[in-house]
């Protein structure tokens, strides 16, 4: 949880300053409504959830590393609840500000007429026209607003204001607000909503003079200079502002050569938004390994059955013919992390047999370190995966010993036999705990289900 919320966090700041580094070009070239679309990209990064791990079918990438990293060098509890607290603050605070504010306008105002469910009012309490309000929405005017605007000028500027609410702008603001909120310890954020503001207006400058004459966008300039005045809370939308006039005039002098890239930039837009989703996503964290618990070495038990031949899953077993067997299971690290049923052996068990006599050339070293060693015997090896009744796996190491003599009455049967009296030794044996005991008893049950079900 604390590695993802880094790593949200990161991305979010990493494509805030993308955006903050193109949104001036792209508006230039493609008009600021494409540079307003381009906010899109960090807010839907913060909403991203995680994917599923590995989707990208490659390594880890360089952000979830760093990520990584950094949640774990911090205690997720106190991160996460201190992140929180200073969001809930920042973004209560802020709504707060923002309603009393809209509640003392409406106490103050005069409504003047009604225009498709949005109310124009008047209040001597603001400087410039602005729009507010979600649920019921609102266009205020100054209360000298008459006297100081000339008519088209009017109708530029309400036509501004119930633009904002018809392009949703109140409610972008809220959901600006949040992300805000939830970067509230980044400075790069603050200064990203102050430039996200100015593109918000600059882009309804842009709806409101779509198909507008030289005349139109000549009132409408001087509507923004008489609004440049005061200050609103961050959720309302005013006309004009005190900083960002300049450029949303020079917008407006170049609106004839940005209209024609319009549809250009908002393919581009589109597949800039798509490529950042996909190149920051967050991965879900792998599942962890079960765990494995190791077996303490085991020397070799004198049991005595009299099996010679072990079919594997591939092919027969040449025969071992002999009076005695001894049956040896030791350690062998864990190297993979298997769930496989005591009752199935995997195809790669194979047993390798016969081998060559250990009084051959081999030498006394070599026979001293073999379990068989001792007597004039052959012997067999293979490799198992059990399962102790806790659930966890453990790959075992069976060794079958041998003298090397002529059996050749009924092969399969004197190998049930002898592997079924070594198992009852086994199950009898007071020196093995139980852990020990079931390890062993599923190996040997294994090998003889494996017996039984072949047809040698």
């Amino acid at each position: 949880m604390t590695s993802w919320l880094v790593e949200t966090l990161i991305a979010t700041s990493l494509l805030i300053a993308g955006v903050l580094l193109v949104r001036k070009p792209v508006a230039r070239t493609f008009g600021p409504r494409i540079a307003y679309a381009l906010w899109l990209l960090p807010a839907l990064r913060m909403a991203l959830p995680p994917l599923p791990a590995g989707w990208t079918g490659g390594p880890e990438a360089p952000l979830q590393q760093m990520s990584a990293t950094m949640g774990s060098a911090f205690d997720p509890t106190m991160v996460i609840a201190l992140w929180l607290t200073g969001a809930l603050a920042f973004f209560g605070w802020h709504m707060a500000r923002y309603l009393r504010f809209a509640h003392s306008l409406r106490a103050s105002a005069t409504p003047l007429y009604g225009d498709a469910g949005i109310t124009i009012s008047q209040s001597n309490q603001i400087a410039s026209p602005l729009a507010y309000g979600v649920f019921g929405r609102q266009v205020m005017l100054p209360g000298d607003f008459a006297e100081r605007y000339e008519a088209e000028e009017q109708r530029l500027a309400i036509s501004h204001e119930l633009s904002h609410h018809r392009r949703g702008d109140l409610i972008a603001n809220i959901a600006a607000l949040g992300l805000l909120s939830f970067n509230w310890f980044n400075p790069i954020a603050h200064f990203a909503f102050r430039a996200y503001r100015a593109d918000q207006e600059a882009a309804c400058d842009a709806t409101v003079l779509t198909d507008a004459t030289d005349t139109d966008r000549q009132f409408y300039g001087t509507a923004l200079v008489k609004s440049a005045l005061g200050s609103v809370p961050l959720v309302a939308c005013p006309i004009g502002a005190a900083s960002g006039v300049k450029e949303r005039l020079g917008h407006i002098i170049a609106a004839r050569e940005t209209a024609q890239m319009h549809e250009a930039g908002l393919a581009l837009s589109i597949l800039t938004i798509l490529a950042g989703l996909g190149f920051t996503a967050s991965g879900m964290p792998e599942p962890s390994a079960p765990a494995t618990r190791a077996l303490p070495a085991l020397a070799a038990l004198d049991y005595a059955p009299t099996a010679p031949m072990i079919v594997t899953a591939r092919r027969p077993i040449p025969v071992i013919e002999a009076p005695t067997i001894v049956t040896a299971l030791k350690e062998k690290p864990q190297t993979a992390q298997p769930t496989i049923k005591p009752d199935v052996a995997p195809e790669s068990a194979t047993i390798e047999a016969p081998r060559r006599m250990l009084n051959d050339a081999r030498g006394p070293a070599l026979a001293a370190a073999d379990p068989c060693a001792g007597s004039d015997v052959a012997w067999m090896r293979s490799d198992a995966i059990v399962q102790s009744a806790d659930g966890t796996a453990h790959h075992m190491t069976v060794t079958l010993c041998g003298q090397a003599a002529a059996f050749r009455d009924a092969p399969r049967e004197a190998m049930l036999g002898g592997l079924t009296r070594t198992r009852d030794k086994v199950e009898q044996d007071t020196r093995l705990n139980p852990d020990q005991r079931a390890d062993m008893l599923g190996a040997l049950d294994a090998y003889i289900r494996r017996v039984q079900d072949s047809d040698t």
